[in-house]
């Protein structure tokens, strides 16, 4: 655990062993996950940004992305009842249909 606490959050020995108490090493554990938890999420922010913006500049005006959840969703972004679409029998039987799982008249 000295070495990984040495490597992660650059404690020297007697930090470790004589100053730091598990409670607190845990809650330095926790706060480095999340400033690199929150890095990760900007840089795939500003990645999804700039892909919206290229892929902008090559469709038509009426094309184009207003906004860059609907070119990417992440994991962490919750999604609204509205965007869930819920089919019924016959959606499923086209979308078989389409597919080739259901032949016609079965």
């Amino acid at each position: 655990m000295y070495w990984v606490s040495r490597a992660r959050l650059g404690l020297t020995p007697e930090e470790f062993w004589h100053e730091i108490d598990p409670g607190e090493l845990h809650q330095m554990y926790k706060t480095l996950n999340d400033v690199i938890e929150f890095n990760q999420r900007f840089e795939l922010g500003k990645m999804r940004l700039q892909t919206m913006l290229l892929l902008n500049i090559q469709l038509k005006p009426h094309q184009q992305f207003k906004s860059p959840q609907k070119l990417m969703k992440f994991y962490w972004e919750e999604v609204s009842s509205d965007e869930v679409e819920i089919y019924d029998e016959e959606q499923w039987d086209a979308i078989d249909k389409k597919i080739g799982l259901k032949e016609e008249g079965v």
